[in-house]
């Protein structure tokens, strides 16, 4: 915001997060980025403001879906048990559920945010440079390819990536009836 309509940083922060509508805060960026730059920036921004207005939905899926609890007895009646997000009218549907969120999805998510905040922050240095070094001349004028590549300079360190094993349904809490405490993580693809 302080970038595109050369407010002060601290004036820009305060209108920008007052706007609590998401799509209406992305057509104002969009907006500012076509009339200060014209095209120069589309084909970045073409995919960047599809992508952020996915994290956008995500985010409220993650925020207002309802925790749910599963449990199943395997075959050799051991109970596997996890938890997942799920959709507030599926409760009341009587439809099994499909749509679901796991410990997994919430990790993929906060890395993206990762990695959409850092190319947000690239892109605000092309437009207003702090300094006379651009790390990455024209990558904002290139067309965005995401998920970003390993190596590529806006992407978070692997280390970051790691997935959580206690995810349903990659993985399940593997606990055994009859009041022992067993617990460990229950993986169906061991390997050998």
């Amino acid at each position: 915001m302080s970038a595109l309509s050369d407010m002060p940083w601290e004036s820009a922060v305060v209108v920008f997060y007052k706007i609590t509508n998401t799509r209406a805060r992305n057509d104002i960026l969009e907006k500012l980025l076509h009339k200060k730059f014209g095209a120069q920036f589309n084909p970045f921004w073409n995919v960047y403001g599809r992508e952020i207005g996915s994290l956008d939905r995500r985010r409220n899926e993650i925020v207002h879906w309802l925790a749910a609890a599963n449990v199943l007895i395997n075959s050799e009646n051991q109970m596997l048990a996890g938890v997942a997000l799920i959709p507030p009218a599926s409760v009341v549907s009587g439809v099994p559920v499909t749509d679901y969120i796991t410990t997994n999805d919430l990790i993929a998510f906060a890395n993206k945010c990762g990695d959409f905040a850092r190319l947000g922050v690239g892109l605000a240095m092309e437009i207003k440079p702090r300094d006379e070094r651009v790390p990455w001349p024209g990558i904002f004028q290139q067309p965005l390819i995401y998920p970003l590549p390993e190596g590529h300079l806006y992407r978070a360190p692997s280390r970051v990536r790691e997935i959580h094993p206690r995810s349903l349904p990659e993985s399940l809490l593997f606990l055994r009836p009859g009041g022992e405490d067993h617990s460990e993580v229950w993986n169906p693809d061991p390997a050998p």
